[in-house]
């Protein structure tokens, strides 16, 4: 092979790369930009935000955090070099339930104390258990429900988090628009 060969060949190569790693960060800046995946946000009383980092249903909760760009870009690596990106959290409830995500930035330090439950739009209260996890940069609680309100399109997140009122409307994953008649 002559040198100008090898060089349109790397060059080549090289815009392919290119253009795969635009159309992975457009499709990322894509998916923050829609509704759907902008989740809320409430300020604490002490100025800390809390956001909902996401909603899951079912028996195997899992959220990795800090993964975005890189974690797809390592999927394309030799299995030796892959190395999981961000930080994973994850819970496994013992019957079917919700799972809410939330973070706190910038994190408290000290043990978290409070509770949350959730209200429907009818005004029915469902208590909720959680769990807190402390990370390299952060803080993930976890309140869970078997029981909630599934026909309503969002309900109420409330409670305290170390004495600050909770009150976060949340989009309800199982709701199912109802039928046009």
């Amino acid at each position: 092979m002559n040198r100008n060969r090898i060089i349109g060949l790397i060059s080549l190569v090289g815009l392919f790369i290119l253009a795969a790693c635009l159309l992975l960060l457009r499709g990322e800046l894509g998916r923050r930009k829609s509704g759907t995946a902008r989740l809320p946000a409430v300020q604490l009383s002490d100025g800390r935000w809390l956001q909902v980092e996401h909603v899951s249903f079912g028996r195997v909760h899992e959220l990795h955090k800090g993964a975005g760009l890189i974690g797809k870009l390592q999927g394309w690596l030799p299995g030796g070099l892959r190395r999981p990106a961000g930080h994973r959290f994850g819970s496994i409830t013992p019957s079917e339930s919700l799972a809410i995500f939330l973070s706190i930035d910038p994190p408290p330090r000290g043990l978290l104390r409070g509770g949350f439950k959730v209200v429907s739009n009818s005004g029915e209260t469902f208590n909720a258990k959680w769990s807190s996890e402390y990370y390299e940069g952060g803080v993930m609680l976890m309140p869970w429900l078997p029981e909630f309100p599934r026909n309503d399109p969002s309900f109420m997140l409330t409670g305290t988090v170390n004495r600050m009122p909770v009150a976060i409307e949340i989009p309800n994953p199982v709701y199912e628009q109802p039928a046009p008649d």
